[in-house]
């Protein structure tokens, strides 16, 4: 079972934003893409990762 990292629960939406923004950047780099190339849930699945709304969504299914 997965544990859910401390104060993951009470982020806030501009710190989930942040982290979307940061996980976009890195999928890019990944996948060595332009800046501004849309990062969307078929390039997310393509490295097999979630966005960050659903991997807090999913820690939370798993701790309960």
């Amino acid at each position: 079972m997965h544990q859910v990292p401390a104060g993951y629960h009470g982020l806030s939406q501009s710190a989930k934003k942040q982290l979307q923004i940061t996980q976009n950047k890195i999928t890019r780099f990944i996948m060595a893409s332009g800046n501004r190339a849309h990062v969307g849930p078929d390039e997310l699945l393509s490295l097999n990762k979630l966005n960050v709304e659903n991997s807090v969504k999913q820690l939370q299914l798993n701790i309960y």
